[in-house]
């Protein structure tokens, strides 16, 4: 019993003394929680730009968050790419299956199908971290357009737990769109996509 007593008081003073040598970490784990209170309830509003710059750094505990802010986004480019680059540094199936699904919805404004597209794409190939600006706009440019690759590619934590068959079904899905889609946009962003890596 004793014994038992002393480990555990061990225990708390060794995790006391990391916080201590690492306040980083703590001020991380609060800002973490602030950013998941803010972007799954969406109060306060005004912080929600900070929010979702912090979540991307959350690890799998801000899965949620990046869901709520993915299902509450509306068509912003700003708000749209904050939100691109934190989904872009992990690998969920939950949020995979998001992403799919928002993807295909032409309900959704052309500016969030592109945000999830651009996710996608950078989950099928790290080094390929396309923007906006290369899916919307004058088609004869886009199309004729090529982006490249980045240097020194981030893959996202958890990419593991893509199937061997994730990008055919980017593929497949983008095919589909490109044919069939209701929105001429996203038509053409779907064809940009195909001709472009890692789909061509």
């Amino acid at each position: 019993m004793r014994l038992q007593l002393a480990v555990i008081a061990l225990l708390l003073i060794h995790g006391s003394l990391l916080s201590q040598a690492n306040p980083d970490s703590v001020k991380l784990r609060n800002d973490c929680r602030a950013a998941e209170h803010v972007l799954t309830t969406g109060e306060p509003g005004p912080h929600r730009t900070e929010a979702l710059s912090i979540i991307g750094l959350c690890g799998r505990e801000g899965i949620p968050a990046l869901q709520a802010a993915w299902t509450t986004a509306g068509g912003d480019r700003t708000e749209l790419g904050l939100l691109v680059t934190s989904t872009r540094t992990f690998v969920a199936p939950e949020l995979v299956e998001m992403l799919f699904t928002n993807l295909s919805q032409p309900s959704q404004p052309l500016n969030a199908r592109v945000a999830s597209l651009l996710v996608l794409l950078t989950y099928a190939d790290p080094a390929v971290v396309p923007g906006f600006d290369d899916f919307i706009g004058d088609e004869a440019q886009l199309l004729a357009r090529r982006y490249g690759r980045v240097d020194h590619p981030s893959p996202a934590a958890g990419r593991e737990q893509l199937g061997a068959d994730f990008t055919q079904r980017l593929r497949t899905a983008l095919q589909g769109i490109a044919v069939s889609d209701p929105d001429a946009g996203m038509r053409l962003a779907a064809r940009v996509a195909l001709h472009n890596l890692p789909l061509r």
